[in-house]
């Protein structure tokens, strides 16, 4: 038969209320509803201090809360003998009981009170001695008096029991009492309840309490404390505690043990245990520790580190300094070279046919020629040759490259290469590429003595920051690595720290000129890479040449120049500051058939030509005295007569053509000192591209040479129909890209400002941000044609806000901008280009040419 305990409770006498743990009603049987005046349905979900409201400071109340706080904490019943607590009755008179109450804790599974049973029977009859005789009454006044006597005393220990309890949980460190050999704690503070997860202690033994402990030692203190009556201090001790979800926590405490004694038999009866965690100072401490047991092999191996950075920045420096001297010297000695050439050649050609003389004009040129060589060598090395670079694949020019490095060392010499498949392309110019291969190999030669293993290798690299740190100024990303191997002699590092410098040579007086190295290593470094020797006497050398990566498709290389001396009857207009190289220049260019106006400045061409003077094409120096440069000149120039072509000429070249070592697209340039034959073929190739050379002067029509002179630049890529204010990328187009509206996001205040102003230069609409959140709300604000992106923004990817861009602005075209590049995962966005800091104007350019038209996904 199954007992209903609810109808049991509801059918006895004596009145009864279930409460939470909250002290909320939840239900009651009819006895309390009698004894109390209430209806079940105006007590039921109300707490109890609610229902039956009292002054908080009054005897009754605190009272009451201390048993209810009582049973909370050691989860035991506990008893109210006595306790005075007025009943306001359904009339609203107040009347004052007093009650004998009974508080039973009902546990949960994990042994918290979820229940109390309060069972509370009314004595105030008994209380105030109710149809007592006279003796009686006497009696049971005593009593009574005796009883409220005890009930208030009780009262002020739970007061003061309560007071030292606020004081112990507001301590910082973690206390417990825990009575008898069993350790069974009888009081805990906060800071102990919340080391240990909340877990309910009272009432419970060490052992049960924190079964995970066992072997930690913490058991045996305890007993030893307990057994000896002294107390022990441990510091730092380690504790591993598990937590509500189960994990273990490694902590560390300085745990104080005392025992507590009965103060009439001196015994220990329990032990008062105070723990302060420390857990973080230990960790810094043992890390201290471990630091100073490496301390000694991190301080050598950064005074290494040191060391090499500063060898690195002292070699950089020194290169730097004699690059600086060697390319101004080479500008004064090819204006010299220039005026010699012109004048050599126009001197040949009033010669006749058999005279002696012709020979020793001819050994001058050749003199010339090598001056030229050396001239252009040093301009090399200083970083201040305008290269021509095209994408290239390495393994194709090394293949056609054979059999000159074949015919170069010589049959005694064995050639092994070995290209990697799919090997990356490479943004260079070819015939610095060509000369690199020919300088190494006979190099190489030389090394061997004419005999041995040259290995030539080309593969595919990528470095990480640390890799391309230890590379001086070279980015993190992907190289084409070429590296050239002998089984010469080797080099000691004393020779190995000067083989780059110009004039430098192990060789022989007269069998060497000592810029073959130089020229490679000017070349390699003014195309974004770095050059390395690695050699040891009796080892060998191996020379390493890392070069960007391309992800740009293969260009097609120039045809040869045509041979035949072509000229026209064409107006030229030669700007010159040198006399005598403008004298000589002059005569060669009416030798060609060509109509000759003269200016030793820019100021003064531009007199001649605001004062309508018609020219076909301008001729100029490109380093210029007066008021205006050469390119501000041209830029003027072209806007009072469109379609103008220029030629400038230099035997050193500044940035206003040159950025980032290369020339601007749609410059065209013949480097100084020249021949009559080089100045004919550039002529008529400069005139052929600007239209105003077809079909005028001489039989000889157009040059047949298709790409530029050395020194001289590709075409540029030809616009698109559509894009907004595109047009060819030349000196004068300042508007190139008029109405396209360009969204910005840059977090480095100077590039952003210098890209606004570049693309506002070349007629844009800039909206510029710092922030992606900025970038967003531009981007609402109205249409965007392109958006040009940093990868790492402060607030998030770019490319994450490129595909949130795209969700507001589907047709936006989009450029990244990234010191990485090997930027992935970005294919779905096309069209777009990725640009590889740092970036030069005309890179930019052409970019924003390529994704305007839709063209593909590379990189640049």
């Amino acid at each position: 038969m199954k007992l209903d305990i609810e109808s049991i409770f509801s059918a006895v006498p004596s009145p009864y209320v279930l409460l939470d743990s909250d002290l909320r009603i939840v239900w009651a049987n009819d006895a309390y509803l009698g004894v109390t005046g209430r209806a079940r349905e105006t007590l039921i979900g109300r707490l109890l201090m609610e229902a039956f409201p009292a002054d908080p400071d009054s005897v009754s109340d605190q009272m009451l809360k201390g048993s209810f706080d009582r049973v909370l904490r050691t989860c035991a019943t506990d008893h109210l003998p006595l306790i005075p607590y007025p009943i306001e009755g359904a009339d609203g008179v107040v009347s004052e009981k007093f009650w004998s109450a009974t508080h039973t804790p009902i546990l949960d599974g994990a042994g918290r009170v979820q229940y109390i049973l309060q069972n509370t029977n009314d004595v105030t009859e008994i209380y105030d001695g109710v149809a007592l005789s006279s003796a009686q009454q006497v009696t049971h006044a005593g009593l009574m008096k005796r009883a409220e006597e005890v009930s208030l005393k009780n009262l002020e220990l739970d007061n003061l029991s309560l007071f030292f309890r606020t004081i112990f949980d507001q301590a910082p460190s973690a206390i417990s009492v825990t009575m008898g050999p069993e350790h069974r704690f009888q009081f805990v503070n906060r800071a102990h309840s919340d080391i240990n997860g909340g877990r309910p202690l009272q009432g419970k033994t060490v052992r049960e309490a924190f079964p995970e402990i066992e072997g930690q030692g913490f058991f045996e203190v305890l007993d030893r404390v307990f057994r000896s009556g002294e107390p022990v201090t441990q510091l730092g001790a380690p504790v591993s505690l598990q937590q509500p979800d189960g994990r273990m926590l490694d902590l560390f405490f300085d745990l104080a043990y005392q025992p507590l004694r009965d103060r009439a038999t001196g015994e220990v009866i329990g032990i008062f245990t105070q723990a302060h965690e420390v857990t973080k100072q230990k960790q810094a401490e043992m890390a201290l520790a471990e630091l100073n047991d490496t301390l000694e092999a991190r301080v050598a191996e950064r005074n290494r580190e040191l060391e090499t950075l500063h060898e690195t920045l002292r070699q950089s420096q020194k290169m730097e300094a004699i690059g600086n001297l060697a390319g101004g010297v080479a500008h004064d000695f090819n204006n010299l070279l220039q005026t010699i050439t012109g004048s050599l050649q126009l001197a040949s050609r009033e010669l006749e046919a058999g005279s002696p003389v012709r020979g020793r004009l001819d050994l001058a040129m050749k003199a010339v020629d090598r001056g030229a060589t050396l001239a252009s060598q040093l301009l090399s090395f200083g970083r201040r040759q305008p290269l021509a670079p095209k994408v290239v694949n390495l393994g194709r020019l090394l293949e056609e490259a054979r059999h000159i490095l074949r015919s170069a060392v010589g049959e005694a010499v064995e050639i092994e290469t070995e290209i990697a498949r799919d090997l990356w392309n490479s943004c260079v110019d070819p015939a610095n590429v060509d000369a690199a291969f020919l300088n190494m190999a006979i190099n190489a030669r030389d090394a061997m003595a004419g005999q041995g293993r040259l290995s030539i290798r080309l593969e595919n690299v990528t470095l990480d920051a640390d890799a391309a740190g230890r590379m001086g100024q070279l980015g993190a990303g992907d190289y084409v690595l070429l590296s050239f191997s002998d089984t010469g002699s080797g080099m000691s590092p004393e020779v190995s720290e000067k083989v780059f410098e110009p004039f430098f040579t192990t060789k022989e007086a007269e069998k060497g000129t000592g810029l073959g190295m130089s020229m490679v290593y000017g070349f390699v470094m003014q195309s974004k890479g770095h050059a390395a020797i690695d050699s040891a006497p009796g080892r060998g050398t191996t020379i390493r040449i890392y070069l960007p990566r391309s992800f740009d498709p293969v260009e097609p290389l120039p045809a040869p120049m045509g041979t035949a001396l072509r000229g026209g009857s064409e107006t030229i207009l030669l700007v010159e500051d040198d006399a005598d190289v403008r004298r000589v220049n002059a005569a060669l260019l009416s030798d060609l058939g060509y109509q000759v106006a003269q200016a030793e400045n820019a100021d003064r061409a531009m007199e001649m030509i605001e004062q309508g003077l018609h020219i076909d094409l301008l001729f100029t120096d490109v380093v210029m005295p007066g008021t205006l440069s050469s390119r501000e000149m041209a830029e003027r120039a072209q806007r009072i007569l469109p379609g103008l072509a220029v030629l400038f000429t230099s035997g050193f070249t500044q940035n206003s053509i040159v950025h980032g070592g290369r020339l601007e697209e749609g410059i065209h340039l013949l480097s100084k000192p020249y021949s009559q034959d080089k100045l004919a073929h550039k002529l008529r190739d400069t005139l052929a591209r600007s239209g105003a050379g077809a079909g005028s002067g001489s039989a000889s029509g157009a040059a047949s040479g298709s790409g530029p002179e050395t020194g001289g630049a590709a075409p540029p890529d030809t616009p698109p129909d559509g894009v907004p204010g595109a047009a060819a990328s030349n000196g004068a187009d300042t508007r190139r890209f008029e109405g396209l509206r360009v969204l910005l996001c840059e977090d480095d205040a100077i590039i952003r400002i210098n890209l606004e102003e570049v693309l506002e230069m070349w007629g844009c609409d800039v909206l510029a941000a710092a922030t992606g959140g900025e970038a967003l709300s531009e981007a609402e604000s109205g249409e965007v044609d392109l958006c040009v992106l940093d990868v790492g923004l402060p607030d998030m990817s770019g490319v994450d806000l490129a595909r949130r861009i795209r969700s507001q602005r589907p047709g936006a075209a989009l450029i990244f901008a990234t010191g990485n590049n090997t930027l992935d995962g970005i294919e779905d966005l096309a069209p777009l280009r990725v640009l590889a800091k740092p970036f030069a104007d005309e890179d930019l350019s052409r970019a924003i040419a390529m994704v305007m038209s839709g063209r593909g996904t590379a990189k640049d």
